[in-house]
């Protein structure tokens, strides 16, 4: 049930509509005093764990959106903490993005032109080469087809849901795999490691399911998945051929690579996957 109600108020706003709720947070349509839509994230703070609080006590999902500023990324408006039926809770408004996400897009249209997913990916990579250049890196660690959205007004793919995003810097201890599909998460993050090549292998997976329609490999389910997973990946990759309909050059094997099981084998830098996907630098092997 979600905490907030329609035309319930809160801070300068008011909840037009609830859109999602999840295990710790609950996601609204709010509008403002002047009737601008915005996206707003309210966390029952009781709930998350001492993992997504910093060594400083704040949520480290608000303190690192708080400092993004990216055409490609989910822009912050504000945060604020506030008590709700004596509970300490905290919200987190952004950027109303007037569209929707990669895979209702693919869900609705029944399948998608590779030219538009290459088009897509490029703003996704556009938007992680921000993320993994700042002073102190970024690490989403949920690239995913259902946490990039269509900005229909601005044309253009933006990141979202940074719950699971950490600093290049943060001990391995900080990072938590619950509630990540097993299927976008690079092999190396069994362990605790994150890192730009483990997001790349998100944007690999990503392409391949707006592409084909299905995941590179699938068990049937997504708990405790990670032994078979391993077994499955270890065989070689299936990645069909697109020679029967108009496709761009090099994209079968731009994906193959960013789905290496290997670290060492996939791009160095979402800015060389992008000249792979454009086709301006050749992907061998």
């Amino acid at each position: 049930m979600f905490t907030l109600s329609k035309q319930q108020k809160i801070g300068h706003y008011v909840v037009a509509f609830p859109i999602k709720e999840g295990d710790y947070a609950e996601t609204y349509r709010v509008k403002d005093n002047e009737g601008k839509n915005y996206f707003l994230k309210l966390v029952d703070l009781a709930k998350l764990n001492s993992k997504q609080y910093d060594d400083d006590g704040n949520v480290i999902e608000f303190d690192i959106v708080r400092h993004l500023n990216h055409p490609n990324v989910m822009h912050f408006v504000e945060d604020a903490e506030l008590i709700i039926d004596g509970r300490q809770m905290a919200y987190m408004v952004s950027d109303f993005i007037s569209g929707q996400t990669l895979e209702q897009i693919y869900l609705c249209d029944g399948g998608s032109n590779p030219y538009k997913v290459r088009e897509w990916m490029v703003d996704v990579l556009a938007g992680l080469q921000y993320l993994h250049s700042l002073p102190t890196p970024i690490i989403h660690n949920e690239v995913t087809a259902d946490n990039v959205m269509w900005d229909a007004v601005n044309h253009r793919a933006v990141i979202i849901d940074f719950g699971h995003a950490r600093r290049s810097t943060d001990s391995r201890r900080t990072f938590d795999r619950k509630g990540l599909s097993p299927y976008y998460l690079a092999p190396e993050t069994a362990g605790g490691l994150f890192s730009p090549q483990s997001d790349l292998f998100s944007v690999g997976v990503a392409t391949y399911r707006l592409l084909y329609g299905q995941l590179p490999w699938h068990v049937g389910r997504e708990d405790d998945i990670d032994d078979e997973l391993q077994i499955l990946r270890e065989q070689p990759l299936r990645v069909p051929s697109l020679s029967n309909i108009a496709a761009p050059d090099g994209m079968v094997e731009t994906i193959a690579k960013a789905l290496s099981v290997d670290v060492a084998a996939r791009f160095g830098t979402a800015e060389e996957m992008t000249k792979a996907l454009k086709g301006e630098i050749k992907v061998y092997g």
